[in-house]
C-alpha cells in the first residue's frame, strides 16, 4: 500500500477517534472545527504529524478531516 493511502486511512480513523474522545459523535458537521482536531492530534498523536511536514501535508490533513466528518468548505 502506498504511503499516502496509509496516512489517509490513519488520519480518517483518528478523526473518528477524536469525535468519540471529545464526545462529539452526534454533533453536526458544521459545528466541528479542524483546529480542535489538529490540537487534539498534536497532543495525543504527535508522531502522526511528524511523518509529513509542509503545506502539502497540511492540505491533505484538512481535506481528509473535512471529508471524513462531512464538513463542506466554501465553494
Amino acid at each position: 500500500m502506498k504511503r499516502q493511502a496509509i496516512c489517509e486511512r490513519t488520519i480518517r480513523g483518528l478523526c473518528n477517534d477524536w469525535r468519540s474522545a471529545a464526545g462529539r459523535m452526534h454533533e453536526p458537521a458544521d459545528k466541528l472545527c479542524f483546529e480542535d482536531f489538529h490540537r487534539w492530534l498534536h497532543e495525543h498523536h504527535p508522531d502522526k504529524l511528524r511523518a509529513r511536514r509542509g503545506a502539502n501535508a497540511a492540505f491533505w490533513l484538512r481535506l481528509w478531516f473535512e471529508q471524513e466528518v462531512g464538513v463542506h468548505g466554501p465553494l
